[in-house]
């Protein structure tokens, strides 16, 4: 399925030799480069995710007259999905400054956010903007044939996208919760390194797959089990997926970040809080008072150096980034 279709000679245009695309389509991603003609976004909670398979598509794409052309040596191009805000945006911010091209991706009500953070990346030489609900196959290989199209090649796909529920305890589980967050945690980063790694495997020079566990993941935390569960399935996949792709080349690990300042963390935890009546956030979590709170830049560091040359000997891995909360 194209997205794309060339503009017959005699009316492209002349600047820069490139054609502008505008068209109204109806395929499972949305996209968008830079903030030009996009449609207002609407509000979005920090826990709605599940949108419809079938997405209308708008386009405002520019194209080049050459073919992309897939080697080694050319620039190394990354996806980070769950991009629109938070941990997602720094980690974008950071791998474009390391040079990286970047393809954002986030749910359709986030496109308005996404074009802003691409404009902010440097335009569309530097990143582009895809809508996509991480728990459709259909949709992330859509992601991956986007960005094979427009820069040739898959080097490194961050699996960030995720949502934290409305928590509770085991045994008043609701169980269609556990169900949402299986569906982006563990179904979604799924599929990212499912997809990531059958486009590497046929590159054949290797890439980096990186997943978001937490430290919910690491230990249990009280009332929070369905997050909990879902970030410890990230990190066995993470180690099962580095066994299995190692012969290719590809390493694969995944952070687990203690308290972040986010949108989501600060929504979720100010809804818990004031369900049990404290004033703290770490006595909810059961950490220590004297830890600190992070910040997406330090996760973005992590995946930084993950995603570097000097990082080849590391796989496997889900790497704590908590000031010691999951000791």
């Amino acid at each position: 399925m194209k997205l794309c279709q060339a503009i017959p000679r005699g009316h492209e245009t002349t600047s820069r030799e490139t054609r502008v695309i505008n068209n109204f389509l109806h395929l499972p991603c949305q996209l968008f480069l830079g903030a030009a003609e996009r449609p207002p976004c609407g509000d979005e909670s920090t826990q709605q995710h599940l949108v419809s398979h079938h997405p209308p598509l708008i386009l405002h794409h520019t194209i080049s007259n050459e073919p992309s052309t897939m080697s080694a040596a050319s620039p190394k191009v990354a996806v980070v999905t769950g991009a629109a805000q938070g941990i997602g945006r720094g980690i974008a911010s950071k791998l474009s400054s390391d040079g990286l091209a970047v393809v954002v991706v986030d749910l359709p009500t986030k496109l308005d956010a996404l074009t802003q953070l691409v404009d902010e990346l440097g335009g569309a030489s530097k990143a582009l903007a895809l809508a996509c609900d991480v728990s459709s196959e259909e949709q992330v290989q859509q992601v991956i044939d986007q960005t094979v199209q427009t820069y040739g090649r898959l080097d490194v796909m961050v699996a960030n996208a995720g949502i934290a529920g409305q928590g509770g305890s085991v045994a008043e589980a609701n169980v269609s919760e556990w169900e949402d967050l299986w569906h982006v945690n563990i179904r979604g980063t799924l599929l990212c390194y499912k997809l990531a790694a059958q486009q590497m495997i046929k590159q054949g020079w290797g890439g980096r797959i990186i997943g978001a566990s937490s430290v919910a993941g690491q230990r249990g935390i009280a009332g929070l089990g369905a997050y909990s569960v879902s970030k410890a399935a990230v990190k066995s996949l993470t180690q099962t997926s580095a066994l299995e792709l190692r012969e290719h080349k590809i390493t694969v690990n995944a952070y687990a970040p203690g308290l972040i300042e986010t949108p989501m963390t600060v929504g979720f935890m100010a809804r818990r809080q004031a369900a049990a009546n404290l004033t703290d956030t770490r006595k909810y979590l059961g950490l220590g008072s004297e830890l600190r709170v992070g910040t997406p830049a330090e996760i973005a560091a992590l995946v930084s150096y993950l995603v570097s040359d000097a990082a080849w000997f590391v796989t496997g891995q889900t790497i704590s980034i908590d000031d010691g909360a999951h000791l």
